[in-house]
């Protein structure tokens, strides 16, 4: 996380996650503003300018919160996020996403909160099939 820290420091960056489920449908979330806080920071995300084809509304708090992991509890939540939901992620009080989830096969993927998931895209117990995160600098232009 230092590396991408630093690498989105240095200029504007976007980020892009794409989203599969196990019934071949895809979605995307885009953001035109992507930054990373540092260590000190708990790694802070923030996030601007939503868009995409996962859902109304974005499944990552756009208002910024800190990677919470199994030994370092960050998230708005007494429950310990990272613990319950079984991976490290920017938890905003559990959230509405987490793909560091556990990854659940085909036929076991359903209701499964601890899964990899994205709530706008296929509900908050459906675990995904596959999802990659990117970045790039940010350019103005519309498209991926």
């Amino acid at each position: 996380m230092r590396a991408v820290h630093l690498f989105t420091n240095q200029a504007a960056y976007a980020l892009r996650v794409e989203l599969l489920d196990w019934e071949g449908n895809r979605a995307y979330a885009q953001y035109d503003k992507f930054r990373l806080a540092n260590e000190r920071q708990r790694y802070r995300l923030a996030l601007r300018g939503y868009k995409g084809s996962a859902g109304l509304q974005s499944a990552l708090p756009l208002q910024g919160t800190s990677f919470s992991t199994w030994d370092s509890d960050n998230d708005n939540c007494l429950c310990k996020c990272a613990q319950m939901l079984s991976g490290g992620w920017w938890f905003d009080a559990c959230g509405q996403s987490n793909l560091n989830g556990i990854y659940y096969p085909a036929r076991h993927n359903i209701r499964k909160l601890n899964g990899v998931r994205w709530h706008y895209f296929q509900g908050p117990g459906y675990s995904l099939k596959a999802t990659r995160m990117m970045i790039r600098p940010s350019s103005g232009r519309e498209g991926a």
